[in-house]
């Protein structure tokens, strides 16, 4: 009895402890992400942009300072760095009219960015590659297993179903694409397409919201199909993929007004 009653109690040390650890951690990170709330606001006007709690004088980043533009999905926000990699400014998701200051800041670098060599490629990492083919593969082996062991063929039907909805995700997205003089190139894991530039109509930057996290993603619009084209976690970010596709687009086509109504948001 004595020796239940120490496990009982060790156990329910253990389980204050481990509590305690996790909320108190969550409590935490919420108090310094209400803490720095006021301190996160941005000013703009035609000189550049800052953040509202400090003088302009001080703090004022040029839009001509703004060479590049990263995401940071898990924090939600970007990170504005200048032509050398030095961090100027951090934009956070949450801010009122986001969209319209990331469309300013995308109109910026592409301004202020020198010639962009072409060809360039972007594509994905072997990782993609690897557990898409382990997902097809382990789903179809533990369909095969359920079918050879006589066990209920509605689960059997299940895993085919799934391998069939795995692969047809896997074939239907882009996993590679390249900018060169001819146009734009998009490679699938069975075949690819080549769009020449006159015949993009559009390119969209459009953020994608999931259980209240936002992910943009590039949606380019073709003439003779009907839905656009999404490409989505390259190497790089959707908004350098964006400035450097609207950039390309803008000195092959100058015509275009690349930039009209760009912006749009989606949902999932």
């Amino acid at each position: 009895n004595n020796s239940s009653e120490k496990n009982t109690s060790g156990q329910t040390f253990l389980g204050i402890i481990l509590c305690s650890l996790l909320f108190g951690g969550c409590a935490f990170f919420a108090y310094h992400i209400i803490k720095k709330l006021p301190y996160v606001n941005i000013k703009i006007d035609d000189d550049g942009l800052w953040y509202s709690h400090l003088p302009k004088e001080q703090s004022c980043v040029s839009w001509k300072a703004i060479n590049q533009i990263k995401e940071r999905v898990y924090l939600q926000c970007l990170d504005l760095f200048d032509l050398h990699g030095k961090h100027l400014l951090r934009i956070e998701y949450q801010l009122n009219r986001f969209e319209d200051l990331r469309g300013l800041l995308c109109e910026a670098i592409i301004k202020n960015r020198q010639h962009v060599s072409l060809p360039i490629t972007f594509s994905k990492s072997m990782w993609y590659h690897v557990l898409y083919v382990c997902s097809i593969i382990g789903s179809f082996c533990l369909g095969w297993g359920i079918v050879i062991s006589n066990g209920p063929w509605l689960l059997s039907v299940g895993m085919l179903i799934a391998v069939l909805g795995i692969l047809y995700e896997y074939q239907t997205e882009v996993y590679q694409v390249t900018l060169s003089e001819k146009g734009i190139t998009m490679m699938f894991p069975f075949t690819n397409v080549t769009i020449n530039w006159n015949n993009i109509l559009s390119s969209k930057l459009v953020d994608i919201f999931y259980n209240g996290w936002r992910r943009p993603e590039v949606w380019v619009s073709t003439l003779n199909r009907r839905y656009p084209f999404k490409l989505k976690q390259l190497e790089v970010g959707s908004i350098e993929l964006y400035v450097v596709l609207q950039s390309v687009c803008s000195r092959i086509n100058p015509s275009k007004d690349v930039l009209a109504g760009d912006f749009a948001e989606g949902a999932e």
